[in-house]
């Protein structure tokens, strides 16, 4: 090791020897960049299990036929159908607060972590167990060096940044690179902690206590659910069945009286009419209407008895016969 400088200070008692090679620089750049790709990872696989739950509960809820609210709205209330409507809420809170819960326990395993070489800035927003783990590898890292803290680790970059502004040109390079070296060990000792504590916060998400007491949560809602839904669609299918059969034999029976009736508001306010009597207009039409098909039939039963009228005066009776005795509607 080169003696520093008149003026300045030499190494803290108790510090490890000087970095110096450009192998370790690299090698502290290399641990940052895959602490950094690990917590990437996890997030991705975070929000990929999040995106797959969400899928589970609509398939799970497609599954029980529940498309709209309109499909467990029961059609008569009965004591039954009250208790299977509050099993159906109670059931729906259930596993919301379940997939709420799991969801909640996912983002905060991609919410960031934000550190710093001060270990009291890194642990403000960590749990107690996340606070051992910032601890812990600071500590290893500070110690592994011969420093008190993380902190006074990277203070020692900045020294030898200005024992190195004041050197000479031959050891200026030397005093950098061991500057630069410190800086990168602490920015990868900070991705390693973000790594730690967000593979922590993915596993609790996924093994931990509350994820069990979640699932569980989120089965038994799902399961009284599902008898809810199942008994008010099966009343409801009930109740259609029966209505179309009152309404079809309502219409039976009104159409077999002479009586404008109408039907319930249930079968779709219908109304079943038999033919009314014809005004009087309608009546002397279809009194002349008659008349004139019996004076044309007399025309045309001469004509056929008369053996000196062409065939073709004939057809033309018969045509007008045809065209009064029905007339087009």
């Amino acid at each position: 090791m080169t003696p520093p400088p008149p003026g300045s200070k030499g190494p803290e008692s108790g510090e490890s020897p000087p970095k110096g090679t450009s192998s370790e620089l690299q090698s502290a750049k290399d641990q940052e960049t895959r602490f950094n790709e690990a917590v990437e990872k996890i997030r991705g696989r975070a929000d990929a299990a999040a995106k797959g739950l969400l899928g589970f509960a609509a398939l799970a809820f497609g599954a029980l036929g529940i498309t709209k609210a309109t499909d467990l709205t029961p059609q008569y209330w009965t004591p039954e159908t009250a208790w299977s409507v509050a099993a159906v809420v109670g059931g729906f809170i259930l596993v919301s607060i379940a997939l709420g819960g799991f969801s909640a326990a996912l983002w905060k395993a991609t919410k960031p972590v934000f550190t710093s070489s001060n270990l009291e800035e890194t642990q403000q927003e960590l749990g107690p167990h996340e606070k051992k783990l910032v601890r812990r590898a600071y500590l290893n890292m500070a110690r592994l060096n011969g420093a008190p803290s993380l902190l006074a680790y990277e203070a020692r970059s900045w020294r030898l940044q200005r024992i190195a502004a004041r050197a000479d040109d031959t050891r200026k390079p030397q005093l950098q690179l061991q500057a630069d070296i410190i800086r990168a060990e602490v920015r990868a000792t900070q991705a390693r902690v973000a790594a730690l504590v967000v593979r922590e916060r993915a596993s609790r998400a996924v093994r931990g206590r509350g994820t069990v007491g979640l699932a569980v949560l989120f089965i038994v809602g799902l399961v009284v659910l599902a008898g809810g839904s199942g008994f008010l669609t099966s009343a409801r299918n009930d109740a259609q069945i029966a209505t179309a059969r009152a309404c079809a034999e309502a219409r039976s029976a009104i159409t077999k009286t002479d009586r404008d009736t109408a039907l319930p508001e249930r079968c779709g306010a219908e109304r079943a009419r038999t033919p009314s009597a014809p005004s009087a207009e309608e009546a002397a039409i279809e009194h002349n209407r008659r008349a004139l098909t019996i004076m044309l039939a007399g025309l045309y039963e001469t004509c056929l008895n008369d053996r000196a009228q062409p065939n073709a005066v004939c057809a033309a009776r018969l045509d007008d016969l045809n065209r009064v005795a029905r007339p087009s509607n």
